[in-house]
């Protein structure tokens, strides 16, 4: 379990270092996009010329989450027998 603690925090710094990069490069357009799960309800947002890319991204970002809570805690029920 320690493992998906630190992937995630592995994410995120990778993520940061790629935001930074990205605003040093000095792009020309500028989109966001993003998913804020609210129990089972996702409030899928976004703005900019490729935002329906960001939004897809995060929209299937959310369906791996669900997927790997479910065989997570399937497979902690098993242990638990």
């Amino acid at each position: 379990m320690v493992w998906i603690l630190l992937s995630g925090f592995a994410v995120i710094f990778i993520g940061v270092i790629l935001v930074a990069l990205a605003s040093m490069l000095g792009g020309n357009s500028s989109s966001v996009g993003g998913i804020i799960l609210i129990g089972p309800f996702p409030i899928v947002f976004g703005a900019g010329p490729s935002a329906p890319w960001l939004i897809a991204v995060g929209v299937i970002l959310a369906f791996i989450i669900f997927v790997l809570l479910f065989v997570m805690r399937r497979r902690i029920g098993r242990a638990e027998f």
